[in-house]
């Protein structure tokens, strides 16, 4: 999972991912007028024809590996192992985070060693990105060109330019 679509439409019918429902909910809209993402305009769309449609892709910041948001397990929260101010003014996400529960897990570019994240987790990237206003762009075709091509062109260049030695060296610190 690297990214999210936080806006669906199907007809005339608009939905908000899990995440920004949440922030509405909790009152933090501040970044709803400028939601963030890439747009995926249609100059037009058939309202009648029942056609789903995504808007706003936004790139997820993970915050950190997998476990880098604060998790508590339930049965401590049932057994008054928790202090009672824990949850004050925070987002509380309910959902399976354990390895081989069944719960939905799924490879990030954060994930190491084979470790997955849980669905539950990524909504708390997602909303911890939107409520610090952290996003990422992705980069144009223009720059993603220029930075393919630049160090393969300079291999090259260096074969036909250099020693054999210094070539090597020039591969080597590239």
């Amino acid at each position: 999972v690297r990214s999210v679509f936080l806006r669906d439409q199907i007809g005339t019918e608009t939905w908000e991912r899990f995440a920004v429902k949440m922030l509405q909910v909790g009152g933090d809209t501040n970044f709803l007028n400028d939601l963030p993402g890439l747009r995926f305009l249609h100059t037009h769309i058939d309202t009648k024809a029942n056609t789903w449609f995504s808007d706003h892709r936004m790139q997820i910041p993970f915050a950190g590996p997998p476990g880098k948001i604060p998790r508590i397990s339930y049965i401590d929260v049932l057994h008054n192992q928790v202090p009672q101010n824990t949850f004050r003014n925070k987002y509380v996400l309910v959902g399976i985070t354990a390895a081989g529960m069944g719960g939905d897990s799924y490879p990030t570019p954060v994930s190491t060693d084979g470790q997955a994240m849980s669905g539950i987790e990524i909504t708390a990237n997602i909303m911890d990105a939107l409520l610090q206003g952290i996003t990422l762009e992705p980069v144009t075709p223009l720059a993603n060109t220029l930075f393919s091509l630049l160090p393969v062109s300079g291999l090259l260049l260096s074969l036909v330019w250099l020693s054999p030695r210094r070539a090597l060296l020039f591969c080597l610190l590239l």
